[in-house]
């Protein structure tokens, strides 16, 4: 009974709460991004989720339900998780529109997403560099490749490096947002076409800025550093070798995720591919960030528990609900790698035993055994998890999960149109 008056708890607070301050963020989000990059190209965007105006999709739900954790602002949360997806989501607008599927161009253009997830580096969001042509042989010149792995490098050495403490990096941010208003090289720069003071459109405070200076606040962020820039360069790996022809981007996942399997042995190499493609983990570690009392030890334990397990169920979970609409589309679906609907199901029931498993003895791990479980809720109240032979394998994970009452106040939630 005192589980079941905590959930309930949780819920109101999420409707109550989280949400409608998800919706202001949303629109001071599309406000702001109007001065960062063309109307039009906004007007193109922002439906690419599949969310109705006002509502959010499947995902971003997920990763808001994370301002539960018990001393998660929920105001800078939401800034921060808004901003990272509406940064995502342009970067890969971008990418489509300017027909990027070379793996050095999207790590080039990705570089800004990298930034987004690390207050001490340079902000360098150069997209019109990005989507340079290449010459006649296809290839890039050589300055632009030495860049690339400069950057690689640079990015590598970051994670040996001793860290400031919290309140240096508020000062830090706050100093590099002032300077790169009066330098434009390193800034979000959106071509028009024209030329003179006309060519771009650009902001000093955009998307990625607003991520820098929440992360750089946050009371335990030297702790989390090194664990969120892992996620984020594993999903802008992972979205390196995804473009790229099936057969090619198939075999550059798989001989990628190799590289992983040996620590990560339990899961196929679609499986760790699914596990980076979310940022459900970096959500987790901010919210981790977010008191000060957070122990390094439980950081590792936090880690282990999001991935792949916690992000490989809610990612796989994701993937299978959205295999109807994935249906003759460029995005790759890992849930189709399975041969059949049973494996699909036998292994999602796997992730979802590891994750509760390790998120149970976690520090409080009540709590996040609890959003979990919301989130699956979340992804099977769907009406695309009832479609044909899917309606099955919900039900029988549904059962074997006890996710019963977290689906049927998620349902009721959808029925009333809260989300």
């Amino acid at each position: 009974m005192g589980q079941l008056k905590d959930l309930a708890a949780y819920f109101l607070r999420y409707i109550r709460q989280v949400l409608p301050e998800a919706r202001r963020q949303l629109e001071t989000i599309n406000e702001k991004t109007v001065n960062c990059i063309p109307a039009s190209f906004i007007q193109k965007s922002q439906a690419n989720d599949g969310s109705m105006p006002g509502h959010f999709s499947t995902d971003k739900l997920c990763s808001l339900l994370f301002t539960m954790i018990p001393g998660v602002e929920a105001k800078g949360f939401v800034t921060f998780i808004l901003s990272l997806y509406a940064l995502d989501e342009a970067l890969d607008e971008y990418r489509r529109s300017k027909g990027i599927y070379d793996e050095l161009e999207i790590r080039k253009l990705m570089g800004c997403l990298s930034a987004a997830a690390d207050p001490s580096r340079s902000l360098i969001c150069d997209l019109k560099e990005a989507a340079e042509p290449k010459d006649k042989a296809g290839r890039k010149n050589k300055d632009d490749q030495k860049d690339t792995v400069d950057r690689k490098s640079a990015y590598d050495h970051m994670d040996t490096v001793d860290r400031k403490s919290a309140e240096d990096y508020k000062d830090a941010a706050n100093l590099k947002m002032a300077d790169d208003r009066n330098n434009t090289a390193h800034i979000i720069s959106w071509s028009t076409g024209k030329s003179g003071i006309e060519s771009s459109r650009i902001t000093p405070v955009c998307h990625a800025e607003r991520c820098r200076l929440q992360l750089a606040v946050l009371p335990s962020f030297k702790l989390i550093s090194g664990k969120i820039k892992k996620y984020i360069q594993f999903y802008i790996d992972l979205q390196a070798y995804r473009h790229y022809p099936a057969v090619i981007s198939t075999n550059l996942l798989k001989t990628w995720s190799s590289n992983y399997l040996k620590r990560y042995n339990e899961i196929s190499w679609w499986e760790f591919c699914a596990s980076a493609d979310t940022f459900t983990a970096i959500a987790a570690m901010y919210a981790a960030a977010s008191t000060g009392d957070v122990t390094a030890d439980e950081v590792r334990l936090l880690d282990e528990a999001c991935f792949p397990w916690l992000c490989g169920f809610v990612s796989m979970l994701d993937s299978v609900i959205r295999t109807r609409a994935a249906l003759g589309m460029e995005a790759m679906n890992f849930s189709s790698f399975y041969s059949n609907l049973k494996e699909c199901e036998e292994r999602i029931l796997f992730l979802a035993e590891r994750a509760e498993s390790a998120l149970s003895e976690l520090k409080g791990g009540i709590i996040y055994v609890h959003l979990m479980k919301m989130a699956a809720g979340l992804y099977l109240s769907d009406p695309e998890a009832s479609f044909g032979m899917l309606r099955i394998a919900r039900s029988n994970i549904i059962r074997k999960c006890s996710l019963q009452t977290y689906c049927n106040l998620c349902s009721l939630i959808r029925f009333l149109r809260i989300i």
